[in-house]
């Protein structure tokens, strides 16, 4: 027994973290909710081949529950030299920072990279994802 809860506690101790740190990004009003935008930072990965192409998962928290959504989690993919940005996959969940029940979202069937304007909350996350 004493071997086992041993073993245990070695795979516990070894086993890699799945959960998500948030990072937060921005915070936007739009007179009624505040709506927060999240990195989390665990997700941040540069492309073996292309060192420019980073992918990372944005949580956005709406602040309030519409049609049983309180928030999202979108898998984008920033192209750093050409400030260019993909979305690939959105996830809603029924909590606040994606938690509580996870909904299917949607996949992109575009996956062009599109030119990020400089001064929107896109520019903001990429700043952070590609430094």
């Amino acid at each position: 027994m004493k071997r086992f809860l041993t073993v245990v506690g070695l795979l516990a101790a070894s086993a890699p973290s799945f959960s998500a740190n948030l990072e937060p990004v921005t915070t936007v009003e739009d007179g009624r909710n505040q709506m927060h935008l999240y990195i989390d930072s665990n997700s941040i990965k540069k492309d073996h081949v292309n060192r420019f192409l980073v992918t990372a998962w944005v949580i956005t928290d709406f602040g309030s529950e519409d049609e049983g959504v309180s928030s999202i989690k979108t898998l984008w993919t920033y192209d750093c030299e050409k400030h260019s940005a993909r979305w690939s996959r959105v996830v809603k969940y029924s909590g606040p920072n994606a938690t509580g029940k996870e909904t299917p979202g949607k996949e992109n069937s575009d996956m062009a990279f599109k030119p990020i304007v400089p001064g929107s909350i896109g520019n903001t996350v990429s700043l952070h994802v590609c430094r």
